[in-house]
């Protein structure tokens, strides 16, 4: 079991402040976003960003095998992503409770923690793959 560091630290902060709360950011565009501030190492920004997990602060977003995503941890949402731009959008979860308990009932499994992650094209995409098929009928 992982040690959980409690104690604040000035970097930590500033990496915590980085991770907005609107995006899903890799730990390379938030080292973009403390170095404007901050002359921390992207070693440092990484191991923060682990801390901050561990800690319940932000939470990992595996949206593809390229790259992991952060955000702050918020109410519970499901998340869509873009197999085309790789953009990763919130979307508000329905209540799945019943399912949860049905799933434990049936499977007789402690459900600690539910990841929903659909795949497919974000409207923007959608949209230029029907003017690309458009384009291609002619």
């Amino acid at each position: 079991m992982r040690k959980v560091i409690r104690r604040k630290s000035t970097q930590r902060e500033i990496v915590l402040e980085a991770v907005r709360s609107d995006a899903h950011m890799t730990a390379r565009e938030i080292f973009d976003e403390v170095s404007r501030i901050s002359s921390m190492s992207f070693g440092t920004v990484y191991r923060n960003l682990q801390v901050l997990e561990v800690q319940g602060e932000i939470a990992r977003v595996d949206s593809d095998a390229n790259a992991t995503r952060y955000e702050r941890k918020k109410q519970l949402h499901w998340h869509l992503y873009c197999r085309k731009c790789g953009g990763v959008f919130d979307f508000p979860e329905s209540s799945s409770v019943s399912f949860d308990q049905d799933a434990e009932a049936r499977s007789g499994f402690l459900i600690e923690e539910r990841v929903v992650m659909y795949r497919g094209l974000c409207v923007q995409c959608r949209g230029t793959l029907d003017d690309q098929d458009h384009e291609d009928m002619e």
